[in-house]
Formats: structure tokens, sequence, C-alpha cells
């Protein structure tokens, strides 16, 4: 079975149609396994922990895709119960006029307004597909390996700091 973290708590989902859910009688989502993907994707969202270890470079370069249009990659932030911080990558988009957030750890497709209601996330970071790219493109001339962790959660801050002390660095020859 493919997992999705909204299905786990089968009591609060119904099934509305092929591949379409509702949680809680009030969000209805898909689950983005039931999508044509990649194979290694199929693979890490059958499984929680390999779907937790790879949602930060798949969510950005998902973001990155030609295919999702005004796509952003947006970092969200979390207090649990026990008040640490739960950190979140995200991919917001339009479709058919509708703003739309995959949350690759979860395994779901959800409209935004719904998706922040229910989970309570906080949002404390928006990266364009263009300053995805131009962080990419300056990470390279600069001959810089960058955790993608750092780059997906703090691009805007990342490209500020780069942006600030390019004088700093030599470019690769």
């Amino acid at each position: 079975m493919v997992y999705c973290s909204l299905l786990a708590d089968l009591i609060k989902v119904k099934r509305c149609g092929k591949g379409e859910y509702i949680y809680d009688d009030q969000y209805p989502f898909r689950c983005l396994s039931d999508l044509p993907l990649l194979k290694g994707d199929k693979r890490n969202l059958e499984d929680a922990e390999k779907s937790y270890n790879s949602r930060i470079l798949r969510s950005m370069q998902i973001a990155l895709s030609k295919k999702l249009i005004n796509a952003k990659l947006i970092t969200v932030i979390q207090k649990d119960e026990d008040n640490d911080f739960l950190f979140n990558l995200l991919i917001e988009y339009e479709k058919n006029n509708k703003k739309l957030i995959i949350d690759y750890l979860k395994n779901l497709i959800m409209e935004k307004d719904n998706y922040y209601k229910m989970t309570g996330f906080t949002v404390i970071n928006k990266t364009d597909k263009k300053l995805l790219d131009e962080n990419k493109n300056l990470l390279s001339s600069y001959g810089i390996d960058m955790d993608s962790k750092i780059l997906g959660y703090f691009s805007q801050e990342f490209n500020h700091d780069l942006e600030k002390n390019k004088h700093l660095l030599k470019k690769k020859s």
C-alpha cells in the first residue's frame, strides 16, 4: 500500500472517487503517488522514512519542474505538543485558477487554504523558480557545494547574503 500520512488516520479519511479522498469531512486531497511519477518517487512515497529522507531534494526538483505553473518552494514551521519546531518544505503552484500545495512528506496534493487550515503551519519563506535557478547557478559559478536542506529552507536568505558578499568569493575557473 502507498503511504499517505492522512491515510494512516483511516477513521477520518473517506474515498470520494478514483484517487480522491476527503479528510475529516472537510479537506479534499489527492495522493501524490497516484499521479504518474518517477519510479524512485513511487518507492519513496511508499515508505514514511524514505519520504522523509528525500523530501527536500525532491521538493526542490519538483518546484523547478517546467510542468508546474508559478511554482514556489515554501518553507513552513509549526510547534508540536512538546514545543519542538517542525519544519517542512512544500510546493505551491497553480492549476485551473486554483493554488495547490504538494507536500512530498505527507504524499498529498491539496488546495492551499485547506492545507494551512488543516495543518496549522506558518509560512516563513517563499522562493519562486527564478530565485531557485539563480541560486543554483550562483552556487555552480563559485564551485560551492551547498546542502540542499539549507538552500531549500533558506533560499531567500542565502541569495541575499551571497549577493551582499560576492566580493569575498572567487569564481570557479
